[in-house]
């Protein structure tokens, strides 16, 4: 009997998203980034969430497999360091750089693949960002947290050849 097999997306992506280039420049803080964790006891970060997926195709071939092409949603919240009100232009610079960033990774087979198998369709898009809360701390003297939120969309396959499960006949 086949079993289901559970992954972590979380972390591929996670690892991913640090790697951008220009985020020192915002002063945008992916250092101690987690999933779903914001404010923690130990200090502030910036975190992924995963809220789910949508189905975009379901197929079905001639021996039964079956293909199922999926849109995983999830919200990327960036923590900016700062003394200082959210400067909007500054915030919409980062937003959009970050967004063509993505779509250049995506061009250039640089984002995570999550398929199973391995899928050449496989498409990463970021949208929908902007300035989401304003967080006062005292560490180490007084700072003004500027939380931004960007949702990301992950287009992903799986596969499920039921040729290895007699049963499902």
């Amino acid at each position: 009997m086949i079993e289901f097999i559970t992954d972590d997306v979380l972390t591929p992506i996670i690892e991913f998203i640090k790697t951008c280039p220009f985020a020192d420049k915002y002063n945008i803080d992916f250092s101690e980034m987690e999933v779903g964790q914001f404010m923690n006891m130990k200090k502030p970060s910036s975190m992924l969430e995963y809220v789910g997926s949508s189905e975009i195709n379901y197929s079905v071939d001639t021996n039964r497999n079956v293909e199922v092409v999926r849109e995983g949603h999830f919200q990327l919240y960036l923590l900016k360091k700062t003394d200082a009100k959210p400067l909007q232009k500054n915030t919409s610079l980062f937003i959009r750089n970050f967004e063509q960033w993505i779509e250049f990774c995506q061009v250039f087979d640089k984002i995570p693949k999550i398929s199973n198998p391995p899928w050449i369709g496989e498409k990463m898009t970021a949208q929908n960002g902007m300035f989401f809360d304003q967080v006062e701390t005292e560490d180490g003297g007084f700072m003004t947290l500027n939380l931004y939120m960007i949702q990301l969309a992950l287009t992903y396959k799986n596969f499920y050849d039921k040729e290895l499960d007699l049963e499902w006949l």
